[in-house]
């Protein structure tokens, strides 16, 4: 696990279920913290954690991490509810993802309109998180942070918010098809074939059952209350039926996404599948 580092000061309470905290910590970088005693439960930050790990393994940007603490000089108080409420002891280790920062003159982006897509440079990134976020039964849209390189005019996609990875907060994987798709439907536009996907679902399936085991066994106890043993089973069946998984995903997908996806229809055996003829 990365080196722990400590919250010097906390500026504000970020928007969202999880109540993060925006601060600055004793390394001079500011993260977004989330605390384990979080209105959404501790298995939020088993999520960020997980996420965030298997994404860096797959070559996929996401925001470096960091386990951090509070000393004991400084008021920990959550604001929940519009009440405030002071840091409990038992939940001392926090999860910090580091706040992106632009080029020089360049600016940070939640969304992009349409008309940017075209300027997005790792755009097909976004093909290997929407596999990854099947293959994790993912109960939210696909979320980045758009880094702007002012010098180039173009932007760099982070992905981010991954607390609603593996079934959610409570770890319940259901077929919610579409749910996992980023907002801006374009961004998928010309990048769909099925052997861009294949070369996903086969990355998927060699790299992360190898890591699964140590990986979920690293995660501290503060940040999760359910059964981890039942969550990695799950995860392991997930991926050994990833290719089923997906082609089930798309075949449900509901217009307009499915017209945009027109291309992926590569292959006899995915033209199979989406009408529901092989298993």
């Amino acid at each position: 696990m990365s080196k722990q580092i400590v919250v010097s000061r906390t500026l504000r309470t970020i928007a969202g279920g999880a109540k993060g905290r925006l601060s600055l910590c004793d390394d001079g970088i500011h993260y977004v913290i989330n605390c384990p005693n979080n209105p959404r439960g501790p298995n939020v930050l088993a999520n960020e954690f997980i996420g965030s790990v298997l994404l860096h393994a797959l070559d996929l940007p996401t925001a470096q991490w960091r386990p951090v603490r509070y000393p004991s000089t400084l008021r920990c108080v959550f604001e929940f509810d519009g009440r405030s409420r002071l840091h409990d002891s038992k939940c001392d280790l926090h999860f910090a993802s580091e706040l992106l920062r632009p080029s020089f003159e360049g600016r940070l982006y939640s969304y992009l309109p349409s008309s940017f897509v075209q300027r997005i440079e790792n755009r097909r990134d976004f093909l290997g998180a929407l596999v990854f976020d099947i293959w994790a039964g993912s109960t939210d849209i696909r979320r980045a942070t758009y880094v702007e390189d002012y010098t180039k005019r173009t932007f760099k996609a982070v992905f981010i918010d991954n607390g609603h990875l593996f079934g959610g907060e409570n770890w319940e994987f259901t077929l919610r098809p579409g749910v996992a798709i980023c907002l801006e439907r374009n961004l998928y536009a010309d990048l769909i074939d099925s052997v861009t996907i294949d070369a996903w679902i086969t990355r998927i399936e060699t790299i992360i059952p190898q890591m699964l085991p140590s990986l979920l066994n690293s995660v501290p106890t503060q940040w999760y209350n359910g059964d981890i043993a039942r969550l990695q089973d799950t995860l392991h069946y997930r991926a050994e039926s990833l290719r089923s998984l997906f082609w089930e995903e798309i075949r449900n997908l509901k217009e307009p996404f499915s017209r945009s996806l027109r291309g992926i229809y590569g292959s006899a055996f995915d033209a199979q599948i989406l009408r529901g003829g092989a298993k």
